[in-house]
């Protein structure tokens, strides 16, 4: 694109729409540089375009891919002739449209115009607004970060920069939400889960469909393999990649393949940025296991999973689209790693949505996931492991018994406990340096976070070595292990370390924590250093005259060193001796700070900046060798990231644990095979909800066994509590085999489980073009269909999504074929009463009743507290739902005829008083053994890709 001359059109006004899921971007920067506008004063830069850049953006917005993509324009302009160029940037068109709406509420365009394209007589229309011409918006720097973060993070799109170079606009940077390598400082700023691509693989053998997964983490430099086969509703998969915490998703499935569908709708579960590659690109090339050796470093790839055709395929498109091998900084800074599928208990998309694992754009406070709660670590790693410990609990016992010791030694020695916090808070985010080491981005400020942490390593290994008591001498254990780690990275990093530091760095000149290469290592660099050093003693000197003349105290008058410039700076209380004042130079500022300088500081800041640039030049070479000797650290440091990562967690898990009012508790583990298979939890309690203000939480008790509590029917009033308790089950389930101790009381019992699969919540999904009905219809079908004997199902209110008879028809069923067929534990909430006469039933005697307790005397008082449930009219209405109506304050006509007509219609039923279970005859066990055969169908009918008249045919034939 050439050509830059005519402008701009007037500035409309207009009201923007507000934001419903940016939090942050509305928000001041706090730490913005004083040259920066906050964002609340950032106005729309003039900028001039030729009608050429508009055909080039509308060009842009025609291609199928635009929808995804968001284009920043990055530009430059000058501000004053001894100033470098300062940097904004502008976006265009519907991506303007779109950072209005979704981050920064300006309020007001500025516009291109093309004559006869797009200007007032022929307007520019998106969602039938009417532009008169191009829109665009600019904005800062200060506002650069919170836009990349939201736009690949939040709303899963791609991120492009442009820029002009040589008058035409060429991509400087991209990124997508599962690449985000140009955008891994700005990412790494947080503890947001790294971006993770997937590039998927389905073959249909003879009798399943195998799944191969390649996966890459770029910014921990990791390339994993997952293989495994899977059923008709992929389901698998779903949990594959929600624990995984995949960001994108690559595959390459014909449009007319039934899978195509299924993939795109676990996509939208997941909230996963779907690319579509050709079929070549999963052609496995001859030098595959080459290019992943180079990128290792090793001789071969030693993961059994990439054996496996699916899963080299999938790996060939991965490394492939990632351009891994083009660069060169990537070889031996990667490692390979298996994800085994059987080493994790299986949570999908739903389970981890349902039990709020994992903090939401919506949350509001840090306590409403469990997340929030758990994460006490004080190191970025260490967050960042946690997201993922969350997301895949262990399966083996002994692994799982590793971390429960851990974390009792952390409860038990609390002197241990704060001096490990303490030390690692002194730790950099190794997450970012290490990424800076393989990139060859390191500075010399990095090299000092890298040996500030080698400090602090002879610490934190002596304190850990102080702790003696069994389970620290167990050689099998975590402790144990962690400690020799920590002795080898001592051996490797002390002392050669810090001698490159202070060989290599001059850390006795350095200014305002900014550090330089050391003179000593060159003659040149010394001679231009000591020049250097002479221009800033006369720019000292400089700012103490000022200082004298106007008699200021030393903490009034502030020096500032930037890379270009130099200038003084005072506060706002003495800013007027400054302003308007012909002896000084208005720089600039805020209420708070006011910067100028003066003629004299002017001359010799020119000369300080000519001294940095030759200082700068005559150390880039050295600096790179110095790069280089850094370099050869990498793994020790990456072995101490993983290690310290795991410390900050177990450190956390006991400062929750003894943290709350009722102190968390180490529960029993049983295998997984385990012959006495129970779970016995004893007066357990919600994490999240007890922490609540406000709260004075009711803890109750919860038993599973094979003899008559396999399945729990709990029914109870609205708002009594149901939802909660089965919830807190989950998740005191879920923190045993993470390896967290548990809200409950000592003795409590989990038994390990294969999955945990959940039907909780009924709401429509506009996005995936499905009702409340079908997305409940999916979700059990998914249940039926992957459900074991060793996994713990919840259901919450299955069947409110359509008529009564046909909701209670379905639950009896589902119920029954849980508790006879699957034998799964299950805890099923319920407000269908009747569904209690499962427990009269000789056959179903493994099923039990609960309720939550309350008491109705003027008002409906709950009690939260779970009872046994043995009422013996089964039509009795115990849901209360009027009276919880009264409670919401409705209003008295409403109330007055709901209940009137609530006892007409328990009349009405009162007067049929036939059985709902018919007696066990032949015909009723024929009957209900074509009832399992139609269930069974059930769940492996594929929903997804079959017609609303498809569907109602097959429920018709199966449940007439």
């Amino acid at each position: 694109m050439t050509g830059k001359s005519s402008s701009t059109a007037t500035t409309p006004k207009r009201k923007a729409p507000t934001s419903s899921n940016q939090k942050g971007a509305k928000k001041k920067k706090k730490d913005v540089d004083d040259e920066e506008s906050s964002a609340k004063d950032e106005k729309v830069e003039d900028i001039q375009e030729d009608g050429s850049f508009v055909s080039m953006i509308l060009k842009h917005e025609k291609h199928p891919k635009h929808d995804e993509t968001i284009v920043f324009f990055e530009r430059r302009r000058k501000i004053s002739s001894n100033s470098d160029d300062e940097i904004f940037y502008s976006v265009h068109g519907k991506d303007a449209i779109f950072i209005d709406k979704h981050f920064s509420n300006y309020g007001s365009f500025k516009y291109h115009e093309k004559k006869g394209e797009c200007d007032k007589d022929h307007p520019y229309i998106v969602d039938g607004v009417r532009y008169a011409g191009l829109p665009y918006l600019t904005f800062r720097p200060a506002l650069y970060e919170q836009f990349v973060k939201g736009i690949l993070l939040d709303h899963r799109k791609r991120l492009e920069i442009w820029a002009d170079r040589k008058s035409n606009y060429e991509c400087i940077k991209s990124a997508s939400p599962g690449n985000l390598q140009s955008f891994e400082e700005i990412i790494f700023k947080s503890d947001t889960a790294p971006g993770i691509v997937c590039s998927i693989m389905i073959k249909q053998d003879s009798n399943e469909r195998r799944v191969g997964i390649a996966y890459a983490n770029t910014s921990l430099r990791i390339i994993g393999f997952c293989s495994f086969a899977d059923n008709n509703q992929l389901a698998v998969l779903d949990s594959a990649l929600a624990q995984m915490e995949a960001k994108e998703g690559l595959i390459c499935i014909s449009k007319n393949d039934i899978l195509y569908t299924k993939v795109l709708d676990i996509f939208a579960r997941t909230d996963i940025m779907c690319t579509e590659l050709k079929r070549s690109a999963f052609v496995r090339k001859p030098t595959l296991e080459a290019d992943i050796c180079k990128l290792t470093g090793k001789n071969n790839v030693e993961n059994p999973e990439f054996n496996d055709e699916c899963v080299a395929c999938a790996t060939q498109a991965l490394i492939d689209y990632l351009e891994l091998v083009d660069d060169r900084h990537n070889y031996s800074y990667f490692k390979t790693k298996s994800f085994v599928i059987q080493n994790f208990m299986k949570l999908d998309s739903s389970c981890i949505a349902s039990l709020n694992l994992l903090p939401s754009p919506n949350d509001r406070k840090k306590y409403d996931s469990l997340f929030g709660l758990l994460n006490e670590c004080v190191t970025k790693p260490g967050s960042r492991l946690l997201r993922e410990w969350i997301r895949q609990p262990l399966t083996d016992q002994s692994q799982i018994e590793n971390r429960l010791d851990m974390v009792e030694i952390f409860v038990e020695e609390h002197e241990l406990r704060e001096e490990i916090r303490t030390a690692l808070k002194k730790i950099p985010d190794l997450d970012i340096l290490c990424s800076k080491i393989a990139k060859f981005k390191i500075t010399c400020d990095d090299i000092i976070k890298l040996y500030a942490c080698v400090q602090q390593l002879p610490i934190i290994k002596e304190s850990l070595e102080k702790v003696r008591n069994e389970k620290t001498f167990n050689e099998e254990g975590i402790f144990f292990s962690v400690l020799l780690q920590l002795e080898d990275l001592c051996a490797a990093l002390i002392p050669k370390f810090p001698t490159l530091v202070h060989t290599s760095l001059d850390l006795e000149n350095a200014t305002d924590h900014s550090y330089r290469l050391n003179p000593n290592l060159d003659d040149n660099l010394k001679e231009i250093a000591e020049e250097l050093s002479e221009s800033i003693k006369l720019l000292d000197e400089e700012c103490k005259r000022v200082q004298d003349e106007e008699a200021l105290k030393k903490e009034e008058l502030t020096l500032v060193y930037t890379k270009k410039a130099v200038y003084m700076q005072v506060g706002g209380k003495v800013a007027n001796k400054f302003n308007n004042n012909e002896n000084y130079i208005a720089l600039g500022g805020t209420k708070q700070q006011f910067k100028f300088t003066t003629k004299n500081m002017m001359s010799l800041t020119e000369n300080y900046r000519l001294c940095q640039e030759k200082y700068d030049a005559c150390s880039d070479n050295l600096l790179y060798h110095v790069k280089g000797a850094v370099g050869s650290y990498s793994q020790h440091f990456s072995d101490l990231r993983d290690a310290l990562a795991e410390l900050d967690i177990f450190a956390a898990f006991a400062e929750v644990s003894t943290r709350s009012a009722k102190p968390y508790v180490r529960p029993i583990i049983k295998p997984l095979d385990a012959e006495e298979d129970e779970i016995y939890l004893i007066n357990c309690r919600h994490p999240c909800v007890e922490v609540q203000d406000g709260i004075d939480f009711q803890m109750n008790s919860c038993l599973f066994d094979r003899s008559s509590h396999q399945l729990h029917i709990i029914t109870g009033p609205n708002m009594g509590g149901k939802s909660t308790y089965i919830r807190q089950v989950a998740i005191n389930v879920i923190l045993a085999q993470m390896g967290c101790f548990i809200p409950a009381e000592a003795g409590s019992i989990v038994s390990i489980r294969d999955a945990i699969l959940s039907r909780v919540g009924a709401s429509d999904s506009t996005s995936r073009g499905i009702s409340t009905f079908m997305a409940e219809m999916l979700e059990t079908s998914a249940i039926l269909s992957t459900a074991t004997n060793k996994t713990l199902i919840i259901i919450d209110e299955l069947g409110r999504g359509t008529s009564t008879y046909d909701g209670f028809g379905l639950a009896y069923a589902i119920v029954e074929h849980l508790s006879r067929i699957t034998n799964a534990y299950t805890l099923f909430a319920t407000h269908f009463h009747e569904l209690k006469v499962l427990t009269e039933d000789p056959e179903s005697n493994r099923v039990c009743c609960k309720r939550m307790e309350s008491v109705l005397m003027e008002e409906l008082k709950m009690l939260y507290k779970v009872v046994d449930d043995d009422e013996t009219s089964v039509n009795s209405n115990n849901s209360f739902g009027i009276e919880v109506a009264k409670l919401a304050h409705f209003p008295p006509d409403i109330i007055r005829v709901a209940q009137m007509k609530s006892k007409e219609i328990e009349s009405i039923i009162n007067m049929t008083e036939a059985p709902i279970v018919p007696q066990n005859t032949k015909e009723s066990t024929e009957e209900r053994a074509k009832m399992h055969q139609a269930l069974c169908k059930f769940a492996n009918f594929d929903f997804t890709n079959k017609s609303l008249e498809e569907i109602a045919q097959f429920l018709q034939t199966h449940f007439p």
